[in-house]
Order: C-alpha cells, then structure tokens, then sequence
C-alpha cells in the first residue's frame, strides 16, 4: 500500500500511530510480531486485523518525504527479512524517483500549457493592434535613427500604400523608401525637425510634400514620439495623415467627421471590449454610456431603468457584504457631486445573478469652459482577487502553525536530548562512585575486625593491670575510652551500612541511565522501577504542602520484556 505522506485520522484503514512515527522519523520500521507490540498493541486496526508481520518505509527523494510504502503479512511473524527489506528499500528509491518525474513532468506540461496560452494572447494583441493600427486614418509607423546615423522603417501599416503607393512589406524590408519620396525642397527643414527631436527627446510634429511615382504631389503631416533605445539608437513611434485637401473646407470637413466617426467606432470598440465596467452619466444624472462589462455586472441594461427602480433588479452593499448602500454612496452620485472617487468598494448582488465585489473609481467631466456635464465611473470585478487574499491569509495562518509546530517539535528534541545528556552525566557519576565506594566498603570490611582485635588487647590490659598510673586513668577519662570502645564497632557497622546504601544509589543511577543499544533487549521492568523510586525519594518527603508520600511495590511475576531500558526510565523519571 503506498500511502500520501499527508497527515492521517485514526480511521482504522491502517495504524496511523506507526504510520505518522515512520513520517516524523522518516526511518524504516519493521515489526517483527504486530499482536506483541507495545507501540501496536491498542492501535484498533491491529486489534481487528490481527496482522502478523509489518514493513513500513518512507520513500524519499534527497531528504523529502513523497510517500509511505505499508506493507503487512498476515500469515506469518519475521517475514520481512533483512534481504526482503533491503530489495523494498532500493524499489522505494526507484519508486521515489519515478514520483518526482512524475511531478516534474506535470510542471514541465503546466509551463508548457501556460506558455501557449500566454502566445495566443500576444497573438490575439498583436491580431488587435494590427486591426486598430490599419483602421486608422492614413500611417502608422515607426522610424529608427540607429547610433550610427544610419536609418530604418521597422513598422508600417497597410495605410503605406493610400498614402505613398507602396506596399509596406517593401517599405519594412528597405526594398523601397519613403523617404526618398520627400520633396528636395523640404528635405533640409525635415532633417532639421528629426535632429531637434532626437537631441531635446521632443514629439516630431511636421507637415511636408511629397512626390508619388506617379508625379502626384501630396501634402502629409506627421506627429512620432521619439523613445531610446538600449543601444543608443531612437525609436519614434508616429502616424501620418493626408491634408493635400486641407485649403478645401468642404473636403477637409468630411475628412474630419470621417476620421472623428473612425475614432469614435475605434474608441466605442475599446469601451465595449475591455473587461472593466465603465459608466458615464450627464449633468442631470442619466445614463448615457453603459459598456457591455457593465451589463455583465449588474445582469441587465440598468440605462433603460430608472434609478428608483435599480433596487428592483438589484443590491447594492457595502464592502461587508451586509450594509445596505444608500443613494447617497454610489460612486456614481459621489462623482456627480464633484468628489474624487478612488477604490471605492462596493458589493452588486443581481436578483438573478452572482454576487460580486467590485472596486469603483471616477470623478466629474467639465467641458473646455469648466462646467460640469457628467461624472464618469469605471468598475473591475476583484471578486476573484478577494478569494485569492482570503486563500493567501488563510495560508499564512497555516504556514504560522506549522511554525508553531515546528518549534514546539524542536523543543521537544531539545528537551530529549538534555536528557540522553542528564542519563550520560549520571551514569559517569554513577561509575566514578563505584571504585572509591568499593575501596572504603572493602577497607571498612577489613578494619572492623582489626578494631575488634585491638579493643580485645585493650580489655586485656585493663583487666591485668588492675593499679593503673594516674596518667592512664586521666587520659581514659578523657577521652572516655569505656564509650568509644563501646561506639566504635556501632561506627563501622554505619559505615558499612552507608557505603551499601551508596552502592544501591550507584547502581539504580546505572541501571536508569543504561544506555540503550540499536535493538531492544530483555529488560526487569521490576528493577527499572526500583531504580526509579530510589532516585526520586528525594521528592517523597514530606513538605509545607504535603505529608510525605508512602510507595508501596507489590510486584507480581512478571517475565522480562524487549525493549529500550534506557528510554522507558527516562519516560517513568518524566512523569
């Protein structure tokens, strides 16, 4: 069973408690018999289950966990053997690999499919300048002065030929020039304009002749923005228009409503394409413009309703979502009045149709004289912007537990490896007593029949000598020789107890601080807990909040276990 590297619920699917300890330890285990397992024994699948045999693996690939291979006989106990783990070990290496080509290869076709959604919108851009740019009346072009003086046409549109009689593919290839085609005598004045536009960095503006194949000679005017380049070079951006006709006022004046009815299909285009909502309204507050975004947002054309009968059809809120917004508050309104709307939040709730947040900017339109004939509003849809903070905070509240779990985890790894250090100094501590203890228990052993020996001598000579100096008698006064050869055995046999009662410390200390090895070994649990008791009795005495606290061990027989001596000490001295 390969198993998500997710965190598990206790499901009964698997046992999630050893499932989680191998994707914490991101080390192999393998149970040999699951129904005697300490870790296992209360786990409810192992319980209903009855597995005999258990692997479970991490598969990592450079130190990251992708899964959890599970693996469990039910027949048999020890049937994952050490050559059995060793080859599901090498096939969870390739198994790890495969999954991260798996992931790399899903990113490679998400770029991949991102790249060509990102080329059919350049195409789509460059398909819409080059519309807008052969709708426009007369040429659009650019022109390059490079550093070197030299010159070319980079861009013309499908206007080249109106207005030159060439075809633009020729123009941009540099097979044919249009500035050849310049009349000579307004030659140097054109000259002079690209110079004073290429030094100050000013707009070209500059009306000339030219001449035709044709011999016809027409009058043009051009206006470019000049912009630098990288290499040094100036690139100006530009249109040109015919005005041969412009001392004919009739002529020149259906040119203009032509080109104005061009520009307004143009600009009408624009409004009703883009995906902004834009509304517009005169002096008197009517609608006049309502793009097609506009009508998406709100459900209906609102131009053919009246503004009392908006609530009808729809609800405006505040930003909470709750508040109603008053007519007083709609971006709109504040615009007619001459406010500055900026980012103005609002929520539009269609009676048959999606709620949405949308953010609102406008301000007043004044004509040329400075009256007021109209306010305009443009809108953008952040419902999808707002779902993305919402996702971004909820995120960073996760990426802040998973902080806060992470110290915690290191805390604990600290706290465990002060321990392991606590059990180290206490079993060095615990061997340095043991060969002074055993000298002084070995001396104490030998001394006390010595002292036997000589306080016999001494009750000899009192006996025998009965007319003793009045020096001895004062001395045995003194020193009161009655009681200390009565008290010196007592003082041996003290010794000897507090040497023994330090031994029993010594080795309770040793055997709580045991260092374990890499596999588990029959353990007294019966001796642990004695060591355990012995060391704590310190905190059993009575206090000014308690009495003193009375053990009391009544052990049944019980056969030894397998398992980490030193560690399950460590846990009974922690709780």
């Amino acid at each position: 069973m390969l198993l998500n590297p997710q965190p598990l619920e206790d499901s009964g699917d698997v046992p999630v408690s050893l499932i989680n300890t191998v994707k914490r330890s991101l080390k192999p285990a393998v149970i040999v018999n699951a129904t005697v397992h300490l870790q296992l024994i209360n786990d409810p699948y192992i319980q209903q289950q009855q597995p005999k045999s258990i692997l479970c693996s991490p598969i990592l690939h450079q130190g990251k966990l992708l899964g959890i291979l599970y693996l469990e006989n039910n027949l048999t106990t020890g049937a994952f053997t050490s050559d059995r783990v060793e080859l599901l070990n090498l096939l969870c290496a390739q198994a790890a690999i495969s999954l991260e080509n798996a992931r790399l290869y899903q990113n490679s076709q998400n770029y991949t499919q991102q790249l060509t959604q990102s080329l059919a919108k350049l195409q789509a851009n460059e398909t819409r300048f080059q519309n807008l740019a052969n709708n426009i009346p007369g040429m659009v072009y650019q022109f390059r002065l490079a550093a070197d003086g030299s010159t070319s046409t980079p861009y013309v549109s499908s206007g080249c030929f109106d207005l030159y009689g060439l075809a633009p593919e020729s123009v941009m290839t540099g097979t044919d020039s249009l500035y050849a085609m310049n009349h000579p005598d307004d030659q140097p004045a054109i000259a002079q304009a690209i110079t004073d536009s290429a030094q100050n960095l000013t707009p070209f503006e500059h009306e000339w002749r030219i001449i035709l194949p044709s011999g016809t000679v027409k009058w043009i005017q051009s206006a470019a923005r000049p912009e630098p380049q990288a290499d040094g070079a100036i690139l100006w951006d530009g249109v040109v228009i015919d005005i041969s006709d412009v001392y004919e006022e009739l002529h020149l004046r259906k040119q203009a409503e032509a080109s104005l009815a061009k520009e307004r299909e143009f600009l009408n285009a624009i409004i009703h394409n883009i995906t902004d909502g834009i509304v517009v309204c005169d002096a008197s507050g009517k609608l006049t413009l309502f793009n097609n975004a506009t009508r998406e947002l709100h459900g209906l054309p609102v131009e053919s309703l009246l503004a009392e009968e908006w609530a009808e059809h729809f609800d405006l809120y505040q930003p909470d979502g709750q508040t109603p917004l008053s007519i007083t508050e709609i971006p709109l309104f504040r615009a007619l009045q001459g406010e500055i709307v900026e980012n103005a939040e609002m929520v539009i709730a269609p009676k048959h149709g999606s709620k949405r947040i949308l953010l609102a900017s406008g301000q007043a339109i004044f004509d040329p004289l400075g009256n007021k004939v109209g306010a305009v509003v443009v809108m953008r849809d952040i419902s999808e912007r707002k779902l993305a903070e919402l996702a971004l905070q909820q995120k960073s509240l996760d990426l802040e537990q998973a902080l806060t779990d992470l110290q915690n985890a290191q805390l604990q790894m600290v706290q465990s490896e002060k321990m392991s250090a606590l059990g180290n100094l206490v079993a060095g501590v615990a061997h340095e007593m043991n060969n002074p203890l055993g000298f002084i228990a070995a001396s104490l052993k030998q001394a006390k029949p010595t002292f036997a020996d000589i306080i016999e001598h001494l009750k000899l000579y009192q006996e025998n000598l009965p007319n003793k100096t009045d020096e001895i008698k004062d001395h045995a006064e003194e020193i009161d020789l009655d009681y200390s050869l009565e008290d010196l055995p007592k003082m041996i046999d003290s010794m000897t107890m507090a040497c023994d009662r330090l031994k029993n410390i010594s080795t309770s200390l040793r055997t709580f601080s045991r260092a374990d090895q890499d596999y588990k070994v029959p353990f007294n649990i019966h001796q642990g807990i004695d060591s355990t008791i012995l060391i704590l009795k310190h905190r059993l005495k009575s206090n000014e909040k308690r009495p003193a606290i009375e053990v009391i061990t009544e052990y049944r027989i019980l056969p030894q276990v397998e398992c980490f001596p030193g560690q399950l000490n460590q846990v009974g001295l922690a709780e």
